[in-house]
């Protein structure tokens, strides 16, 4: 790996990570892992986006030594959990449109 790239992981398997998976593409890369709440989704975008690592279960994402950044892009209500899983184990985030449902969330 270069030093200028980070291994990706993708929490969900909707439009917006089937996007990203594509703007990697266009740029050489690929994901380096995906996690989603069903394992068969995943094994079926692992395998249409080259991607090389599927967890069985979501948590497993957050402990991956080999994870750099995480793509959260499951339904808003799931954000907050995750984003804080992620950053509990020094892992950076970028999150799908709206990060939380409401403010409270980080107080």
């Amino acid at each position: 790996m270069e030093q200028n790239e980070l291994n990706w992981a993708v929490i969900g398997c909707g439009v917006i990570a089937n996007e990203m998976a594509q703007g990697l593409g266009k740029m050489g890369r690929t994901l380096y892992s995906v996690a989603n709440r069903t394992h068969d989704k995943a094994a079926k975008f692992a395998k249409m986006y080259g991607v090389k690592k599927v967890y069985d279960v979501i948590d497993e994402v957050f402990t991956d030594p080999d994870v750099d950044i995480i793509y959260i892009t499951t339904p808003h209500n799931t954000h907050y959990k995750y984003m804080k899983k992620a950053l509990e184990n020094g892992k950076h985030i970028f999150v799908e449109k709206s990060i939380t449902l409401k403010a409270q969330c980080w107080t």
